[in-house]
């Protein structure tokens, strides 16, 4: 059994990863990533089942428990338009690996499905959401890049599948992007991240 939470894994497990089907072994992890995700389901799904190896991602996190959910209550030939996971937090906290995550999001592909593809797509603007029955206190919505949007897709027969999370305005004011920031570098985000947690990354 191999548990992996060294994250973030686009930046640090890919080369891992490429090894993991080579044994008939139990992998799981904690990623939240789309990116290495679709990875792992394009280039060891075939190899891991030829040698008996199991693959698991999202232990613990959000994605884990919707895929959990969704896989309950839809039948799996059961034909739809759209899949939607959202999520309210009473507080919009997120673990120092979650931000972490948030910040190198530029570096790496995300996606959402329209029309069964994968299209590239990335939180920008929270939009407007008024008939969810959530109440008038989360009124906004970001599109967040879940590795559910990978499950349902792999899972369902569905148009369209997106990821949410569900902000107050005040919330969403704070997530908008700017559109003319500066972007710095993996090394420069992951530094910087390393020298405000007192880890020392690459030591």
């Amino acid at each position: 059994i191999v548990v992996n939470t060294v994250g973030p894994f686009g930046v640090f497990s890919l080369k891992f990863i490429d090894a993991l089907a080579e044994r008939p072994l139990l992998y799981l992890d904690v990623c939240g990533e789309q990116q290495f995700v679709k990875r792992s389901y394009e280039t060891l799904d075939d190899r891991a089942r030829e040698r008996g190896a199991t693959i698991v991602h999202a232990c613990a996190f959000e994605s884990f428990l919707a895929d959990l959910l969704a896989n309950r209550l839809i039948e799996k030939d059961e034909p739809l338009e759209e899949l939607a996971s959202f999520y309210w937090f009473e507080r919009f906290l997120t673990s120092p690996g979650t931000r972490l995550t948030m910040r190198l999001v530029d570096h790496f592909e995300t996606h959402a499905v329209e029309e069964r593809r994968y299209v590239t797509r990335k939180p920008e603007a929270p939009i407007e959401v008024s008939d969810l029955p959530f109440g008038e206190t989360r009124d906004q919505a970001l599109f967040t890049p879940y590795p559910e949007v990978l499950f349902f897709n792999e899972r369902f027969d569905v148009q369209t599948v997106t990821s949410n999370v569900l902000l107050t305005q005040g919330e969403a004011r704070l997530m908008s992007r700017p559109q003319n920031r500066t972007q710095k570098s993996i090394d420069e985000i992951v530094e910087l991240d390393s020298s405000h947690n007192g880890i020392g990354i690459y030591g």
